[in-house]
Order: C-alpha cells, then sequence, then structure tokens
C-alpha cells in the first residue's frame, strides 16, 4: 500500500488552514503547497484534479513575489483539507492495477540497488522474480 506519512498530512493541513485564513499568498508560497499536494494525490483519489486549478492560477502570474487571490482556489483547499481529514491517504497497488486494466501485462519492480524484486500480472496471475 503506498500511503502518506503522518507528519506530512499534517504540514499539508497546518499549510492548507493557515492559506483559508488568508486572502492573498505569494506565488512562491502557492507553488510550495502545490508541490506537496502533486506530490500527495498519487495517493488520494482524485487529487490531480483538484491541483490543476492551483497551478493555473499560479501560472496567471509572473513572478514568484506576486500575490494571488486565495478565493480563486477556495474551493480545492477545502476539498483537499476534507479529503486528509477524512482518512483517504493511501490507495493499494493492487486498487491501481484495477482501475487501469486493460488487460495488459502489469510490471511493479522496487528502487533499490541490492538485490530488487520484480512482480507481473497476466490474466489474473501473479508472478514473481527476485
Amino acid at each position: 500500500m503506498v500511503f502518506i506519512p503522518e507528519i506530512k498530512l499534517r504540514v499539508m493541513l497546518d499549510e492548507i488552514d493557515d492559506f483559508l485564513g488568508r486572502k492573498s499568498v505569494l506565488k512562491k508560497e502557492l507553488l510550495s503547497l502545490v508541490g506537496k499536494l502533486r506530490w500527495a494525490s498519487v495517493c488520494i483519489y482524485a487529487g490531480p484534479a483538484f491541483v490543476r486549478r492551483m497551478e493555473k492560477v499560479a501560472a496567471s502570474v509572473p513572478y514568484l513575489k506576486h500575490h494571488v487571490d486565495v478565493y480563486q482556489f477556495r474551493k480545492d483547499l477545502i476539498w483537499w483539507r476534507n479529503q486528509i481529514l477524512l482518512g483517504s491517504r493511501g490507495i493499494k497497488f493492487i486498487d491501481i492495477l484495477r482501475a487501469r486494466d486493460r488487460g495488459d501485462i502489469h510490471v511493479l519492480i522496487d528502487a533499490s540497488t541490492g538485490i530488487g524484486m520484480v512482480g507481473w500480472n497476466r490474466n489474473g496471475n501473479w508472478f514473481r522474480f527476485r
């Protein structure tokens, strides 16, 4: 299972709460939060859709020191806050494979530099190689 560590969730939640309490933020601050949420969107279903508007708002101003209005993406921040509080913190690899299954071979590998593992799935049969 892929999941977001509790400390990273806390940092994201604190930043979201900070943004919700402000009228505007610097582009630099917004991009910092966008990076964290984009990273977390791998584990939170529909996450990428709720990051895109923030990316567009950040792109609307040319310099990192310029301010952007929070109201433009406030609903997205509220959605992210709710997802974090409701516990949408992880997704199993098998769920990812089922959602994208087209009958092809699926291969999972680890990123170790030592003895690695490779697993693949063909027609519901799992195999592994070490």
